[in-house]
């Protein structure tokens, strides 16, 4: 199965096959991924560029996320056409990672975080009510145009109620008060949810480094 790739990230890595080659699991993408993002931001002196290691830890999940997207966005829990996923251009990110359309037909947003398996995110800490006030900002203003009036109609608790917007990171949660009190509309998708449809799925896995090499040398061919 191959997936047309187009984030950034696909020319940036260190190491696509020391990445994903013999990996079954997301723990294992997650810690050599951070591998390369230290050898990424080491300096000649020994000492490590914080932003340089988070970027590329950052970059390398969105396209992860992008893979992810392409493969199960038809899940109930995501419920987008997952051909319509789209990066967005790294020049113009401010708080939205990715868009795609939603089962509604209308414009569904994507912000992405890469975070440690503990983590719990709050809307404050990480940033998160910018992604919902540019997703859902007309897009004659510069947003996105996300209808907060839309209400998943699905029974499933997850997503009963909630709006186009999920956010798709890979710590343990977003935090109850955050969840609750400021993102009771946003979708979550957390590192258990990854885990459950990547872990052991080799053909997920394949998949991904096969379509990563196609488009390498789609680009050099170019």
């Amino acid at each position: 199965m191959k997936i047309k790739l187009t984030h950034l990230f696909i020319t940036r890595c260190i190491d696509p096959e020391k990445l994903l080659k013999n990996c079954s699991k997301f723990d294992t993408f997650c810690s050599r991924l951070e591998r390369q993002a230290t050898e990424k931001a080491t300096l000649g002196n020994g000492e490590i560029d914080q932003k340089v290691e988070n970027k590329y830890k950052g970059d390398g999940f969105e396209l992860f996320v992008e893979m992810f997207i392409k493969c199960f966005g038809a899940d109930t829990l995501i419920q987008v056409y997952p051909d319509t996923y789209v990066p967005i251009d790294e020049g113009i990110d401010y708080g939205v990672d990715g868009k795609s359309v939603g089962d509604n037909k209308q414009i569904h947003t994507f912000q992405i975080k890469y975070r440690q398996s503990n983590y719990e995110l709050t809307a404050n800490e990480d940033n998160l009510t910018n992604f919902t006030s540019l997703s859902m900002m007309p897009i004659n203003a510069g947003g996105f145009g996300v209808d907060p009036n839309y209400k998943c109609p699905s029974t499933r608790k997850r997503i009963t109620g909630k709006a186009n917007m999920t956010i798709i990171h890979c710590g343990k949660k977003i935090h109850y008060t955050s969840a609750d009190r400021m993102l009771y509309i946003v979708r979550e998708i957390n590192r258990q949810d990854i885990k459950n449809k990547v872990n052991d799925n080799n053909i997920f896995w394949d998949s991904f480094l096969n379509s990563w090499i196609e488009e390498l040398k789609n680009i050099k061919n170019s």
